[in-house]
């Protein structure tokens, strides 16, 4: 498991490879037991310190390391893009009391009494809409036992392509 690569550095052993997830871990832990009340960004700066540290113990160069680190951060950049437009949006929705409006005119449509039937009414629509293979089967299982004609793509799961041949 331990190569020798030109500039003397080698792939870190099972104990070193094990060594940040036991780290992480082990501060997650006691923070729970403890109730230290600390954020786990804490202990993943400290896990990547100790990630550092054994990149440098097995004579890999800071620059590399460092590179390999950006490298991985600009392989999210997109999803971070999206997660901060979406948090925008939600907290622009907030401020401008779009989703308080729905929760308050939401809760005078469905009272409680109808809020489950809704839910399910809902639910059925949306599942054989979309088509899942629960509600395909279901589908299939019906139209054969009441005499209809089952076909093959209803036990696909597309409510669609079942009733609209």
């Amino acid at each position: 498991m331990t190569e020798t690569k030109k500039t003397g550095e080698r792939l870190p052993n099972k104990f070193e490879a094990i060594l940040p997830v036991l780290t992480l871990l082990g501060l997650m832990f006691a923070n729970f037991y403890f109730k230290w009340g600390n954020d786990p960004h804490i202990y993943v700066l400290i896990t990547a310190v100790v990630c550092c540290i054994i990149g440098v113990k097995n004579k890999i160069p800071l620059k590399e390391i460092m590179a390999a680190g950006f490298d991985s951060v600009s392989q999210i950049l997109e999803a971070l893009f999206i997660l901060l437009f979406v948090g925008c949006l939600v907290g622009s929705f907030e401020w401008c009391g779009t989703i308080p409006a729905i929760v308050f005119y939401g809760l005078k449509i469905f009272t409680p009494a109808i809020f489950l039937p809704a839910v399910c009414v809902l639910c059925a629509i949306v599942g054989l809409s979309l088509g899942s293979s629960y509600t395909g089967y279901r589908v299939y299982e019906y139209r054969r036992n009441h005499g209809y004609q089952p076909c093959y793509d209803c036990r696909r799961g597309s409510f669609w392509r079942l009733y609209w041949r």
